[in-house]
């Protein structure tokens, strides 16, 4: 009986051992998707703005191109 309890309690720690370091594998994990997800964001951010500023380019291109039309 002693022996069984042992083998056991053996395997309780073993499983939580195993829980714990997966547990950090997911932690970490997920603050690598939360470092990839605000690069994206920032990203996108400033793919806003240059589009911004080439709309801006495009309408002072195409006032300029107005004044020359015959």
């Amino acid at each position: 009986m002693s022996r069984e309890i042992d083998t056991a309690l053996q395997r309780v720690a073993a499983n939580t051992t195993e829980q714990t370091q997966t547990s950090q594998q997911v932690n970490q994990t997920m603050k690598s998707v939360a470092g990839v997800s605000l690069a994206n964001a920032e990203a996108a951010h400033e793919v806003v703005e240059v589009l911004q500023q080439l709309l801006r380019e495009v309408s002072t291109l195409q006032a300029s191109v107005d004044r020359f039309q015959v």
